[in-house]
């Protein structure tokens, strides 16, 4: 949500119903203000409801509100992270000339994708890889017998801003794709029916604790099942049309965060960092490497310290947790020197 490092609880679900991840997702309502959109469904009393929950937290009104249904007209979606877990799509249907998704039976345009010449309708689903301000994100779900056999995707964006659709091809039949305005990132994948071992599957976490999986094993039940990752990371800018490649030949791979010029992505148990020069990776940087680092699938940085993330060193003398050197590890965890805290 907005502040990630708040301390923040509120009751949107009292009566224990069921959470349908499928349609779970975030909206955009107002520029800066996201909300999360939690579907919820009970069946012994058979009720359904959408539940928004504001981000907001100053926010004076109800910060919890029922029968969110309209709010999917704002979708926002980053797209799919990395890890072995298989992630559910947020499919769509095309009624009318618009892009509707249906949540408990209530249909909500999303957008107009008919415009987009040789939309591919017979046998396939419209599939919402990700959504902002700036750009809408489809890609399709066959459906039936049909299916992609091809080494690459043609995946349809619509560039809100122009109104305008265009198809960009990315690389492998069964990638996951996220969105951090204007750089497409990819996680290639090939669809795998015969159960080949992915790369670096070797290196990956082959126990269990208290706290952390056997990711090993998870991949090989899950997502590393059914998709063969070579261990490649692409970012395609929407914009201006770059685009850059990282081999890391690690399955367990991903890239966590662009902005400002700055990107970190994982292998494995490292995150790394470096700086975007036009379509080159310049001054890369291991900023931590830990056991519970395959379970980190997101970064972030506020305002207030971002200098500290944005470097990759913290000016600053003295840290809250741990000791982050001169590594920039407190900047991948969310830790934040005593005197960037303070700021």
């Amino acid at each position: 949500m907005n502040e990630p490092m708040a301390s923040d609880d509120l009751t949107f679900n009292p009566a224990a119903s069921l959470l349908v991840d499928a349609w779970a997702t975030l909206a955009e309502p107002r520029p800066r203000s996201v909300d999360a959109l939690l579907p919820l469904s009970s069946y012994a009393e058979a009720k359904k409801n959408v539940v928004s929950v504001s981000g907001a937290t100053e926010k004076k009104a109800a910060r919890v509100r029922p029968d969110a249904w309209a709010e999917y007209a704002d979708l926002r979606r980053e797209g799919h992270h990395g890890g072995p877990a298989v992630q559910p799509y947020l499919v769509g249907a095309l009624v009318d000339g618009r892009l509707v998704v249906t949540v408990f039976g209530h249909p909500v345009a999303i957008d107009s994708p008919t415009s987009l010449p040789r939309f591919p309708v017979a046998n396939v689903a419209p599939a919402i890889v990700a959504a902002s301000q700036e750009h809408l994100v489809l890609d399709v779900q066959y459906v039936g017998d049909a299916t992609n056999l091809a080494d690459f995707t043609d995946i349809f964006v619509h560039d809100r801003a122009s109104n305008r659709w265009r198809t960009v091809r990315v690389e492998g039949n069964a990638s996951n794709c996220r969105l951090f305005d204007p750089w497409l990132a990819i996680t290639v994948g090939m669809r795998n029916p015969d159960h080949k071992i992915s790369p670096g599957r070797e290196n990956e976490r082959a126990y269990e604790t208290d706290i952390l999986p056997n990711v090993q094993q998870q991949y090989a039940i899950f997502q590393g099942k059914w998709i063969w990752s070579p261990g490649v990371l692409a970012l395609q800018n929407l914009v201006d049309g770059r685009k850059i490649r990282i081999v890391t030949g690690q399955e367990d791979s991903e890239i966590l965060r662009v902005q400002g010029g700055i990107l970190l992505y994982r292998v494995n148990d490292e995150i790394y960092q470096t700086r975007i020069i036009a379509d080159q990776l310049k001054d890369i940087t291991l900023v931590v490497k830990d056991d519970d680092v395959p379970e980190i699938h997101w970064a972030f940085w506020s305002e207030g310290w971002g200098s500290c993330c944005a470097t990759g060193h913290c000016p600053n003398a003295g840290y809250r947790r741990g000791s982050c050197a001169t590594s920039g590890s407190c900047c991948a965890r969310g830790w934040r020197c005593a005197t960037c805290a303070a700021s």
